[in-house]
């Protein structure tokens, strides 16, 4: 997406400017930000750094959660290429905030607020409490993973100061149409 944004504003101006600030991994759906000139990539950049950018999620996670809301601390580190999550202080720091949403009987959709901002942390996080994002290949349960197209992980919104107004904003993105799918099959399967 990077790529083709670049190229696009490249054709309209010589001079073009790109930058990318909330990126996504290549199965999850939902909100991406980038900036068009160095003055806002600037002040996106310390509103990031200063963990002043509110991101949230919706996850489908395997089985029925237990809990209500939890903010999980863990740790995330990397060993031979690979992340993992850990709750010793081998790594760094990864704090979200999950809230259930509610389930369909076989999964629970989770809220999260993630507090830190590490590679995979939602994925990780819910994989090390036995909840699982569905279809997740790398974190999830090889068993089930096959029966979801992609991973079932969205970034509904993103909250920031506009650089510019300097007021509070928030993009949005719906949920795709395969999430919304799959919640009126198990829907049918209930009834």
């Amino acid at each position: 997406i990077y790529a083709a944004l670049e190229r696009y504003l490249k054709k309209r101006t010589a001079d073009s400017y790109l930058a990318i600030h909330h990126r996504l991994d290549i199965e999850t759906s939902g909100v991406m930000l980038f900036s068009k000139n160095r003055t806002a990539n600037r002040s996106i950049h310390f509103q990031f750094k200063n963990h002043a950018v509110i991101k949230q999620y919706i996850a489908f996670a395997k089985g029925i959660a237990d809990f209500t809301e939890k903010n999980l601390v863990s740790h995330i580190g990397r060993k031979d290429g690979k992340y993992y999550c850990t709750n010793s202080s081998n790594g760094k720091e990864a704090i979200t905030l999950f809230k259930n949403s509610g389930n369909t009987g076989e999964f629970t959709i989770f809220e999260a607020i993630p507090r830190t901002g590490r590679t995979h942390q939602i994925r990780l996080q819910l994989s090390g409490i036995g909840h699982p994002v569905l279809g997740d290949k790398l974190y999830g349960d090889k068993n089930t993973s096959s029966k979801y197209p992609r991973t079932m992980l969205h970034a509904s919104s993103i909250t920031l100061q506009h650089p510019v107004t300097q007021k509070a904003l928030t993009v949005k993105a719906e949920l795709f149409e395969d999430m919304y799918h799959i919640i009126a099959l198990h829907k049918e399967k209930r009834n």
